[in-house]
């Protein structure tokens, strides 16, 4: 081969060794993405949080309730309204891939044991269901009593804690012996529960009463009440557990909080009413559901002001943001998982690209054999 024919193939090939490489999608397999449910559209929008942009939706036959992200940011774990019905979403292919059925009607999610439990309210039934995340079956139920809702629960798997949405009680519950151990009784009505980092204080935040109530997770005992006002969710922590930000019900603000002192830290205006938020894992961002414009904002929590607006589907009321956003994105390759529907999809013109290029290689090294024939 002549050194004109051996510089045609290698140009070629190095141009097709480019196009050859794993193609990515923005924010795939769960690592930099904000996850919003959207009740009203029966479907997830998929904020990645690189370009403030949402960059995927997955349609869902029921309207989401609550999401939980598994520790490896490889599942999402979705809760649907007045339904039994648990699903998992694999972030890999951003699509439903299975559910489970369980009896009685599902509330919040919480991921518990390292990530292998996984545990639901049921309201219906009375009782705290706790499902293998590997197997998808439910482990066992532990009785709570009333109409459990809402559920926070300790990394490790050993203790849990639920809010009767009946009653107002907020029940602590052993999950390695499977016994209730302290109910602590709060204002009747709706309350959101969050652990701090740590699992060293439990937040509980009610829509009906005006106190944040701060929990020794460790004995279950109060320790102290804020007076903020009620609120539209669970609060959010920064990465010290030090300050709690609480989105704030028929106020268009997110309300900053130091848990040790009680002393306010300032709010952060909104355009709109907060619904469900979370905080980055650096804890330089915060995400909050607006409801009523359709929309999540994105907070800089160092200036205390929204940086942007990011459009999502209609209704959106819970947000679940990556638990691995500093990790660097696995690649996926083009076609190895399947995708069947709402998932990422490779560009068409890539594989016409690819299929070009292999006609080229194939058509250079076709012409320098015959140049070689001709010169013998």
């Amino acid at each position: 081969m002549s050194s004109r024919g051996r510089r045609l193939l290698l140009s070629v090939a190095l141009l097709a060794s480019v196009v050859l490489q794993p193609i990515t999608p923005a924010g795939a397999n769960g690592v930099g993405t904000v996850y919003v449910a959207s009740e009203a559209a029966n479907s997830i929008s998929v904020i990645d949080t690189n370009t403030n942009t949402a960059v995927e939706v997955v349609p869902l036959k029921l309207p989401p309730l609550s999401l939980a992200f598994s520790p490896d940011a490889h599942w999402v774990y979705v809760s649907h309204l007045d339904s039994n019905v648990i699903s998992f979403l694999d972030t890999s292919v951003e699509d439903v891939t299975s559910s489970l059925k369980l009896g009685g009607q599902v509330g919040q999610l919480a991921v518990s044991s390292g990530g292998s439990w996984l545990l639901a309210p049921d309201s219906r039934e009375g009782v705290l269901r706790v499902v293998d995340t590997s197997s998808r079956t439910e482990l066992f139920a532990i009785p709570v009593g009333g109409q459990p809702e809402n559920v926070a629960a300790a990394s490790d798997g050993s203790v849990a804690f639920v809010a009767d949405r009946a009653s107002g009680a907020i029940t602590m519950v052993d999950l390695k012996n499977r016994a209730v151990v302290r109910t602590h009784q709060a204002s009747s009505g709706k309350h959101y529960l969050a652990l701090s980092p740590g699992g060293q204080e439990l937040l509980v935040t009610g829509e009906s009463g005006d106190d944040l109530l701060v929990v020794d997770a460790n004995s279950g005992q109060l320790k102290r009440t804020i007076a903020i006002g009620p609120a539209s969710g669970a609060a959010g922590f920064s990465p010290t557990g030090e300050l709690a930000y609480v989105p704030r019900l028929g106020r268009a603000e997110v309300t900053i909080v130091n848990t040790a002192s009680g002393v306010p830290g300032g709010s952060i205006s909104l355009q709109g009413q907060p619904a469900g938020l979370g905080i980055s894992r650096d804890g330089k961002k915060g995400y909050v559901a607006l409801r009523d414009k359709d929309q999540v904002a994105v907070m800089d929590l160092a200036q205390k002001s929204v940086m942007a607006h990011v459009p999502v589907e209609s209704g959106p009321t819970r947000v679940a943001v990556s638990p691995l956003q500093a990790k660097p994105q696995p690649a996926v390759m083009p076609g190895a998982l399947p995708n069947t529907g709402g998932g990422p999809v490779t560009p068409s013109g890539s594989w016409d690209l690819l299929g070009g290029l292999l006609i080229l290689i194939a058509g250079a090294a076709a012409g320098t054999w015959r140049l070689r024939l001709r010169r013998r």
